[in-house]
Formats: structure tokens, C-alpha cells, sequence
């Protein structure tokens, strides 16, 4: 588990969220490399890029964070764990922009953690260029590639980490069916690790926004590490809920006559009530979660 430290000295950045870790090698996202966050509207993607951000600053790590779709919210970010006055916020209009801005920002700055959010936003203006200039097509993935090029060779450089978040988007196949494809297929085929987000309904809140992430190595990765996950339209990817969830599936957190159970301590009758107790008893929340982290490789090699 990791501990507030000099992040600087760590090879590897943690996400704040133990399976994830876990999954991701024990360790977090690993410096140099690129991350796909894709997915559906509305799925968390964003809200996950916050609290990464969020949980990289409590680590002393610098953040820069690309609003490249004008949605960011300094309030939301704020109830997320985000230092909002010590985030690095750029509002590029376009991608040859954004190059600009990162170039001069990085004179004088070396952050631990870029998030752009999202490059659909920025590539929907090129491609909207294009189509007035049908010369543009070669320009627009031209750019495209330089800015995965820049991102990427910043990420080895100074060793950071660099999220970039994608979308799914409905395309009509040569048959009439309607299918899936990223947004930005460029991003997807670039990424070192795609982090795939979807709804699906959970045993304990199928109506409470369960969602799943799943994590491949690359686009041609067929067999992803899975994790289930509650999303609240509050507070984000909820911690509370994955400590919840780890702990049942470890036996840490039983029902019993008296509710749910973490050890000694009744926490509660209901999902909810389990949620509520462990958000005002935070001594008990980390001490699971710490549980949790040392159970997680005896249960899965089981």
C-alpha cells in the first residue's frame, strides 16, 4: 500500500483506488507511459481523471490538466480531492495550441501527471476543418500524430504520466449495423494501457450506478483485468464503495444478523448505510482498505 511520500522517488503513480493498483502490477500508473480512459458519456471517466489528480497532489505531485472540452468544473473538482488553486489548467482551442502551451509550460515546469480531457474534443475541431477543406485531411491526422508524438516523448522525457481521455462513438457499418468505435482511434492504437469504463449494474445498487473498468495492455488485448466499481454523481468514483466490495469478496465484510459487518463493528443494514458509516469513520475505512490490500494476493492465488 502506498504511503505519503516524496513522490518524485516513485517509479510508479497510485490511482487511489486499491484494485486498480493491484491490477495495474501492485504498483499504480507507471511513469513514461500513456493511458486511454474510454468509454461512454457520462460513464466516469472524467470524474476518475479528478481523483487522480487529486490523489497525485496528496502525494506532492504536480498536475496539469487539459480542459480541452470547456467542462471543467473548479467546484466538482474541488468535492473530488483536487487542489484546484495548485492544478496547472490549460483551455487549448486546438491541438497545434495545446503543443504551443505545453511546450512553454514545461520550460519551467515538470509536472508528475498531464490529464487531457478529452482529445475527441480538440480532434472534433480538426476534423470539422476539415470537411470545410476537403485539402485538410492529411493536415488533420498530421497534427493528430504530432500532438500523440509530443505527449508521448514528454511522458519519456520527464518521466510522467500522461492520461488522455477518449469516447466511443456510433458508426454505421457497410452492412447498416451500428456499432462502437473510438472516437479517436488514433489515441486508442497509441496508448500503452486503455483503462475501458461501462455500466453494469451492481448486486448490492443495481440502480446506483455500477459501473466496470476493465484494463488491457494495448488495443489488441483480448483478455482484460476487471473491476467493478459504484459511481456517484457527487462525489465521483466512490472509495467507499470499493472497500465495501473488496472487503465482501475477501470475507473481510460479512452480513450478519445485525447488518454488515466489518470485523466487530456493525456498519449497517443496507449498501447504503455500510457506505454512510464508513464515510464518517475514516480510521475504519483506511484500516480495511489496508486489509484489503495485504489480503488481495493470498485470495487471488487462491
Amino acid at each position: 500500500m502506498f504511503t505519503p511520500t516524496d513522490i518524485k522517488r516513485q517509479q510508479t503513480l497510485p490511482t487511489g483506488f486499491v484494485w486498480v493498483d493491484y491490477l495495474l502490477e501492485g504498483k499504480g500508473l507507471n511513469r513514461g507511459c500513456l493511458y486511454e480512459l474510454i468509454g461512454p458519456p457520462a460513464v466516469g471517466k472524467s470524474s476518475f481523471a479528478l481523483q487522480l489528480a487529486g490523489q497525485i497532489q496528496r502525494y506532492g505531485g504536480v498536475v496539469v490538466y487539459v480542459d480541452a472540452d470547456g467542462s471543467f468544473s473548479p467546484s466538482y473538482a474541488r468535492r473530488l480531492g483536487v487542489q484546484t488553486d495548485e492544478l496547472f489548467v490549460l483551455h487549448p482551442d486546438h491541438i497545434n495550441q495545446l503543443v504551443e502551451m505545453l511546450h512553454s509550460l514545461h520550460k519551467t515546469l515538470v509536472p508528475d501527471l498531464i490529464i487531457l480531457d478529452s482529445l475527441p474534443a480538440l480532434s472534433g475541431q480538426l476534423e470539422s476543418e476539415q470537411t470545410a477543406h476537403p485539402d485538410g485531411t492529411l493536415r488533420y491526422y498530421d497534427d493528430l500524430d504530432r500532438l500523440l508524438r509530443y505527449l508521448t516523448g514528454l511522458a519519456e522525457l520527464h518521466d510522467s504520466v500522461v492520461v488522455a481521455v477518449n469516447q466511443y462513438r456510433q458508426v454505421q457499418d457497410e452492412e447498416g449495423e451500428w456499432t462502437e468505435v473510438p472516437a479517436c482511434r488514433r489515441l486508442h492504437q497509441s496508448a500503452d494501457i486503455i483503462l475501458r469504463f461501462a455500466f453494469k449494474p451492481n448486486s448490492f445498487a443495481a440502480d446506483e450506478g455500477g459501473i466496470e473498468i476493465s484494463i488491457h495492455e494495448g488495443y489488441t488485448d483480448t483478455i482484460p483485468k476487471r473491476m467493478r466499481a459504484i459511481l456517484d454523481p457527487t462525489f465521483g468514483i466512490s472509495p467507499y464503495a470499493e472497500a465495501f466490495l473488496l472487503g465482501v469478496y475477501l470475507r473481510l465484510v460479512q452480513f450478519r444478523e445485525n447488518g454488515f459487518c466489518y470485523h466487530a463493528i456493525c456498519m449497517g443494514e443496507t449498501f447504503e448505510a455500510a457506505l454512510a458509516y464508513l464515510r464518517r469513520a475514516p480510521q475504519h475505512f483506511y484500516a480495511l482498505r489496508q486489509e484489503i490490500w495485504e489480503g488481495l494476493p493470498k485470495k487471488i492465488r487462491q
